[in-house]
């Protein structure tokens, strides 16, 4: 399954993130502090999970389905 990092109060809406081509959590650290007075962040670790575009697709899509009832 796919790991991710997870910022906030779980209770809030949830937010995923997404990094760009070579980049990871770090990538939003500015932001992170921003945006968790409103939303649960999820920011999935692409970079090591990284096969094809639709295999980290179908896995984010699990992700979300599981954990977040998404």
């Amino acid at each position: 399954m796919l790991t991710y990092k997870s910022y906030g109060n779980s209770e809030k809406p949830v937010l995923c993130l997404i990094p760009g081509a070579g980049l990871g959590a770090w990538a939003y650290n500015q932001v992170i502090p921003l945006i968790t007075k409103n939303f649960y962040v999820i920011i999935p670790d692409v970079l090591s999970n990284f096969k094809t575009i639709d295999n980290v697709v179908y896995q984010l899509h699990e992700l979300i389905a599981m954990k977040f009832k998404g």
